[in-house]
C-alpha cells in the first residue's frame, strides 16, 4: 500500500506520475475505470499510446491506486504490485521486482538464485513463490511492465542471442502467469504504439493484445482544463481564465505537449510562489518563457556555469542516454552509473554533480533509480519529449547518429574484407567525407584501422570487446589539438 501525501507543488514537472501523487491526478478518472473493468475480464491488459499521452502516468497514478484501495476481485481485495522496466536483463529485473514486493528483499544473492529458478522452470518458480505470500495476505497480484518496447531494441533486436532468448522467454513467461488461475496474477504492460507492429515477433503476444488491448485516448479539452484546475484548487488557489485559456490553447491536441504542459506550470507555480498571493496569472506564465521556451530556458540554466570539459561530460552523458533506432526514431538509452564513467572518464562523483543538474533544482530531467540487479544506480531521461523539445539535445543525438552511421559504413566494409580474405582493403572517396576536397588515396589497412588525416575530419567508431558492439571516439584534431578515446556499449540495430 501506498501512503499519500501532499506533494510540495501540485505539478509533476517532465516525468511521469507516481503512484504516491494520484491526489494530483486529474482529468484521467474515467480512463482508470475503464481500465479496471479491463482487468477485472482479463489478467493481461496491454496500455498502448503515443509518445507522451500519458499510458506510465495512467497505469502508475490512476489503476494502481485504485487497486490498493480495494478493487475486489472474487474474495480478494488486497493487491501487492511490482512495476519494472524490462532493460537490458528483463528476467532479473522481473526477478528483483517480485521479491521486493513480497518480501521487500533486495539482496543480489537472493535475485540472483531466483532468476536461475526462472530460467529452469519458468513461470512455476514465480508461482512457487508468489502463492505462499498471497494466500497469507489474502492478496492478489499485479505485475507492471513500463516501456514494454525496451524488450525490442535491448532485447530482440540485439546482436546477443541470449538477450534475444531471454526477450522471448520474458513474454513467454508473462503469458503463462495471466492464463493459470490457480494464482491470482495479473499483468499489465505500458508501449508506444509505434512499436505495435513489432509485437508479432512473440508468439502468442498478438493473440493475447487482441483480448485486452486498451488505447490511450487524447484527452478531450474539458479533461485538459480539469488536469490544470484540479491541482491547483487542491492547494486552495485558483488560476485566471486568461491563462488557463492560454496555457490550453499552447498545449493544442497533440499528447506529446502533455509533459511539456506540466513542466511549464511547475515552473510557472514556482514563480507564483516568489509573491505567493493572488491567483496564478498569465503574467508568471510569460515569465518563464510559456511551453514554447520553458523547458529550453531551463536547460540552459543548468549547463550555466560549467566548465568547458564539464560541457563536454555532459554532452557525452546525453548521448549515451538517447539512440536513435533503426526506423529513426530518438528514443531513451537507460545507463549504468559505471557505465557513464566508462563512457566520459568522469569520476562518479562528478557524473553526479552534474546529474544533479539536471534532476535537482526543482528539474526531473534525468532520473537515477537504484539498479536492484547489478547494484549500480541506473540514470535515465525522465522523458522522450526532452529529446525532441530540447535543441540542444537533438543536436547531440544527430550528431551521434551521424557518427554511428560512418562507424557502421566502416565496419561493413571491414566486414567485406574480413569474407574476401583479401589482403587489404580501399574506402573509397564514397565511403567516406573528403579531405579538404580532395581524394583520399588508397590506403591498405587492418581489421579496424582507418588515416589519422581521416579521423581529423570525422568521428570514427570501431568495434571493442567479443560479446558487445562498441566504439572508440578520436575528436578533432583540428578542432582543439586533442585526441581523446572514449567507450561506449551500444546494442546493434544495424
Amino acid at each position: 500500500m501506498t501512503l499519500l501525501s501532499i506533494p510540495d507543488a501540485p505539478f509533476v514537472g517532465l516525468r511521469p506520475f507516481r503512484t504516491g501523487e494520484s491526489l494530483l491526478f486529474f482529468g484521467r478518472r474515467q480512463q482508470a475505470v475503464e481500465l479496471l473493468d479491463r482487468l477485472h475480464g482479463t489478467r493481461f491488459v496491454s496500455v498502448i499510446g503515443s509518445s507522451g499521452s500519458g499510458k506510465s502516468s495512467l497505469v502508475r497514478a490512476g489503476l494502481i491506486p485504485k487497486l490498493e484501495a480495494g478493487f475486489l476481485v472474487e474474495d480478494r481485495d488486497r493487491w501487492f504490485s511490482a512495476t519494472i522496466t524490462p532493460g537490458e536483463a528483463a528476467l532479473a529485473n522481473l526477478a528483483a521486482g517480485i521479491l521486493a514486493a513480497v518480501s521487500n528483499s533486495n539482496d543480489p544473492a537472493a535475485v540472483s538464485s531466483f532468476v536461475q529458478k526462472i530460467r529452469d522452470r519458468g513461470a512455476q518458480a514465480i508461482l512457487e513463490a508468489l502463492r505462499p505470500a498471497l494466500d497469507n495476505a489474502d492478496a492478489n497480484f499485479l505485475i507492471v511492465i513500463d516501456q514494454f518496447e525496451e524488450l525490442f531494441r535491448l532485447g530482440l533486436r540485439t546482436a546477443h542471442r541470449e538477450r534475444r532468448d531471454e526477450a522471448t522467454d520474458f513474454v513467454s513467461i508473462l503469458l503463462t502467469l495471466t492464463e493459470q488461475r490457480n494464482v491470482p496474477v495479473y499483468v499489465v504492460f505500458t508501449m508506444r504504439s509505434d512499436f505495435l507492429g513489432d509485437c508479432d515477433a512473440f508468439y502468442g503476444l498478438p493473440e493475447a493484445m487482441n483480448r485486452s488491448q486498451y488505447l490511450v485516448p487524447r484527452l478531450t479539452r474539458l479533461q485538459r482544463r480539469e488536469a490544470i484546475e484540479g491541482p491547483v484548487n487542491l492547494y486552495r488557489q485558483t488560476i485566471t481564465a486568461q491563462l488557463l485559456d492560454r496555457v490550453l490553447n499552447d498545449a493544442g491536441d497533440e499528447s506529446d505537449q502533455l509533459p511539456i504542459m506540466q513542466h511549464a506550470l511547475l515552473r510557472t507555480w514556482e514563480k507564483w510562489q516568489q509573491n505567493g498571493y493572488g491567483p496564478l496569472e498569465l503574467v508568471h506564465y510569460q515569465a518563464i518563457g510559456t511551453m514554447q521556451e520553458a523547458l529550453s530556458r531551463d536547460a540552459a540554466a543548468a549547463l550555466k556555469g560549467l566548465s568547458d570539459q564539464d560541457l563536454l561530460v555532459t554532452r557525452q552523458m546525453f548521448q549515451a542516454l538517447t539512440d536513435t533506432d533503426a526506423a529513426n526514431r530518438r528514443i531513451r538509452r537507460p545507463a549504468r552509473l559505471s557505465e557513464l564513467q566508462t563512457i566520459t572518464g568522469a569520476s562518479p562523483q562528478k557524473l553526479m554533480e552534474i546529474i544533479d543538474r539536471f534532476c535537482g533544482h526543482g528539474r526531473s530531467f534525468l532520473i537515477v533509480s537504484e539498479d536492484r540487479v547489478h547494484n549500480d544506480a541506473l540514470v535515465d531521461i525522465c522523458h522522450e519529449s526532452l529529446i525532441r523539445q530540447w535543441k540542444q539535445l537533438r543536436d547531440w543525438v544527430d550528431d551521434e547518429s551521424k557518427s554511428g552511421k560512418m562507424y557502421r559504413r566502416v565496419a561493413e566494409s571491414a566486414e567485406r574484407y574480413a569474407v574476401d580474405r583479401r589482403d587489404s582493403w580501399e574506402i573509397r572517396n564514397s565511403s567516406l567525407p573528403s579531405t579538404n576536397g580532395k581524394r583520399t588515396p588508397g590506403t591498405s589497412y587492418g581489421r579496424t584501422a582507418i588515416t589519422l588525416t581521416m579521423i581529423r575530419q570525422c568521428h570514427f567508431w570501431r568495434p571493442v570487446g567479443r560479446n558487445e558492439i562498441g566504439w572508440q571516439r578520436r575528436r578533432s584534431a583540428n578542432n582543439d589539438g586533442i585526441v581523446a578515446r572514449r567507450e561506449r556499449y551500444l546494442h546493434c540495430h544495424c
